[in-house]
């Protein structure tokens, strides 16, 4: 995995001069410097409203300098425009805050969390598993392995997740208690997962090379799909069955269909250098977010796409370090949090001007 060595820059000055110039792009935007290094971001299911304001919630996995973790759940206020109680010309001082709530301490350094639509969390360090619900902790402990990637079903009310590991296994971890399954051993670390939300016993895997794998839980089989190019990151579609975006080594993003791989639906010609993760809108079909080491979240929708590339809908550009984790909010449209390498957290929500044109 390539990573990030440009110049040291102050991330809370350049955020600060960026957001003046920048800020008819967007209906709100805020920032928190973390105090540690973040290796997971997920919002909550549900967004909380008060009076007028929106309360999102984010669960953070990050690793401090002890190499001890925490889980945290923080708290972002935005200014809730629909509401009743709205008033521009007052207002509410805690717009733009952002608080943490409380924490779960983990006595090792985290490696790779998720959260699933239950609001559990799932968090790997050093060669435990530890599943954390509302009432109770579960762990299991791997004799001879560690996890290194946990994806978790997007079945709603699931408790399950693949789980990818140091010894390039993937197992299907059904629920708290239960023993993780093998599914299918490769000989190179996959280094990304998705699952498909039509049948989420299977899944797609990348290994970083031209080949992804279609992996199935009930037949612990593996078929092996050509891509055109290196493949870094990749993703199901929540809306289309069968459709799925690969994000490549060389920038570029592909839209493909798994019935009919051999050659892209449509190609974006992206970013200028690895595109680092790719995530569906949760709420149009046609638009999916992508992440690169050039720092930048850029937003594409689809029906835009050419037969030479494509416009994007919005650029983020607020980061000056590569992008760690970003995530959707579920459900306030346009909305996303990011956090970059230089352990800045940016929650922000696009103006309807940039994507009603």
């Amino acid at each position: 995995m390539s990573t990030y060595t440009g110049t040291p820059v102050d991330p809370v000055r350049e955020f600060i001069d960026w957001r003046y110039s920048a800020r008819e792009n967007y209906e709100s935007i805020t920032m928190y410097v973390l105090p540690n290094h973040t290796v997971s971001l997920n919002f909550t299911q549900e967004t909380n409203t008060a009076d007028d304001s929106y309360i999102f919630g984010l669960i953070l996995g990050d690793t401090k300098k002890d190499s001890n973790s925490e889980i945290s759940l923080y708290n972002t206020v935005f200014p809730n425009k629909h509401s009743m109680t709205f008033n521009k010309s007052r207002p509410n001082k805690k717009w733009g805050e952002v608080s943490q709530l409380n924490s779960f301490e983990i006595s090792g350094s985290l490696i790779a969390a998720d959260v699933n639509t239950r609001n559990d969390i799932i968090a790997a360090y050093k060669n435990e598993v530890i599943y954390i619900s509302e009432n109770e902790e579960t762990k299991h402990v791997f004799d001879d392995d560690q996890v290194t990637l946990i994806k978790c079903s997007p079945e709603n009310c699931s408790t399950a997740s693949f789980l990818c590991t140091a010894v390039n296994s993937i197992l299907y971890y059904e629920a708290p208690g239960t023993i993780p399954m093998a599914v299918h051993e490769f000989t190179r670390p996959v280094i990304d997962l998705s699952i498909d939300p039509f049948q989420p016993k299977t899944a797609l895997v990348t290994q970083g090379k031209t080949h992804i794998h279609l992996i199935d839980q009930r037949e612990k089989s593996a078929v092996s799909l050509k891509m055109q190019n290196l493949t870094s990151s990749i993703a199901f579609s929540p809306h289309i069955p069968f459709i799925f975006a690969n994000g490549l080594l060389s920038g570029d993003i592909g839209i493909f269909d798994l019935r009919s791989p051999q050659a892209p639906i449509s190609n974006i010609q992206a970013h200028d250098s690895e595109v680092t993760s790719l995530k569906w809108s949760p709420f149009r079909k046609d638009v999916i977010a992508s992440a690169s080491l050039d720092t930048s979240i850029t937003l594409w929708s689809l029906p835009s796409v050419k037969k030479n590339g494509a416009e994007a809908v919005f650029v983020h550009n607020g980061h000056v370090s590569p992008i760690s984790v970003f995530d959707w909010c579920k459900d306030v449209p346009w909305t996303i949090a990011s956090v970059s390498e230089d352990n800045l957290l940016e929650i922000w929500t696009v103006a309807p001007s940039q994507y009603e044109q």
